[in-house]
């Protein structure tokens, strides 16, 4: 509003100058004066030019007197102009600076978001992991309730039965050849059913047998001995089974080979005098240890549930650790494979007592 009022005070004025230069020249024109040496007529149009700037003149006086801004713009343009233009640049560079801050935040709220994602997932894994260890942890506290109980008839990894399957000369009939595999495996799955029911277990009814196996796994068991050979066939439980109940089971197989032979020395160690008896059977336990992990090592294949190829007789354990203790000089003891021990085990073995060898 202020703008046309600005315009319309500027029109006024040019008029009002019009009017009083064309007033003033025409009395100087008919008085006919004389500046300067010019004629009356140029006379009068110098002092029509002289009255128009001076009014105009002090019409912008008062108008700069009474608007301060109109009167900054037009003595301190150039520098206002400069003032703005610095300004706008401070301006421009801010601009860059919070577009560059809000970039770089926009960044870090995405790799925030991708690191939360992340986080989100492990949580989910672990409480995923969670529910299953407390599955486990109350099918553990239920296994060791009915442990207590005396309920547990077969344990999961307990061998029924292990035997040994010869493959027939290749030059035998296929059918025969076929024939004799299917019964050697059946002997070894009667020895089995009968190890199950002196266990406890028992047929689960309209089933006749106790020890339970897939058609499909006898299938492939068949097709794995039919290689020319000898096989260690072992029927192994796969659960846990309650007395009265019946025994899924699957059949491992392994190939039958010579480990150790007769006579070779397992491990072997020097017993010292004036030990007592504790001393020495702790020392031949030792030992025994040695024979069977280095029996595991070879290829021997160890119970599932014990992690051992054997057993040694406690009578003869401490009827050796009886006779070392009265033996009053340095002793050698070896732990000595009694016969040839083949893959399918198990380990026999003896103790043998002979003077330590002098250095």
């Amino acid at each position: 509003m202020q703008g046309v009022f600005f315009v319309l005070y500027i029109l006024i004025v040019s008029g009002l100058i019009a009017v009083v230069g064309d007033r003033v020249g025409y009395r100087i024109g008919k008085k006919r004066l004389t500046w300067f040496n010019l004629r009356p007529r140029d006379t009068a149009v110098l002092v029509a030019i002289l009255t128009g700037m001076i009014i105009s003149a002090l019409t912008l006086a008062s108008l700069l007197l009474i608007n301060r801004t109109l009167a900054n713009a037009l003595f301190n343009y150039e520098r206002t102009v400069s003032y703005y233009t610095l300004y706008a640049n401070v301006y421009s560079q801010k601009v860059d600076e919070l577009e560059t801050i809000l970039n770089e935040v926009t960044i870090q709220r995405s790799d925030a978001q991708e690191r939360l994602a992340q986080l989100q997932e492990q949580l989910r894994s672990l409480d995923e992991e969670k529910e299953t260890l407390e599955q486990e942890i109350e099918e553990l506290r239920q296994t060791a309730l009915t442990f207590r109980r005396g309920e547990f008839g077969i344990l999961a990894g307990e061998i029924l039965t292990t035997g040994v399957i010869v493959t027939p000369p290749e030059e035998a009939p296929a059918l025969e050849r076929q024939r004799q595999l299917q019964l050697q495996l059946q002997e070894i799955l009667s020895q089995a059913e009968n190890r199950a029911r002196e266990l406890g277990a028992t047929p689960t009814p309209p089933l006749q047998t106790a020890v339970q196996i897939r058609k499909e796994d006898v299938a492939e068991l068949l097709n794995q001995v039919s290689e020319p050979g000898s096989w260690v066939v072992r029927i192994v439980s796969i659960s846990n089974r309650l007395v009265e109940e019946s025994v899924p089971v699957i059949a491992d197989v392994n190939p039958n080979h010579q480990i150790f032979a007769e006579g070779a020395v397992l491990a072997q160690t020097t017993i010292p005098p004036d030990q007592d008896q504790g001393e020495i059977q702790r020392e031949l336990l030792g030992l025994l240890s040695v024979a069977n992990v280095r029996s595991q090592e070879a290829g021997l294949l160890a119970d599932p549930l014990r992690g051992t190829v054997g057993e040694f007789s406690q009578v003869k354990l401490l009827e050796v650790v009886q006779d070392l203790e009265e033996i009053q000089v340095p002793t050698q003891v070896e732990v000595v494979t009694q016969k040839t021990i083949y893959t399918a085990g198990p380990l026999s073995v003896s103790l043998r007592i002979k003077p330590a060898p002098t250095s």
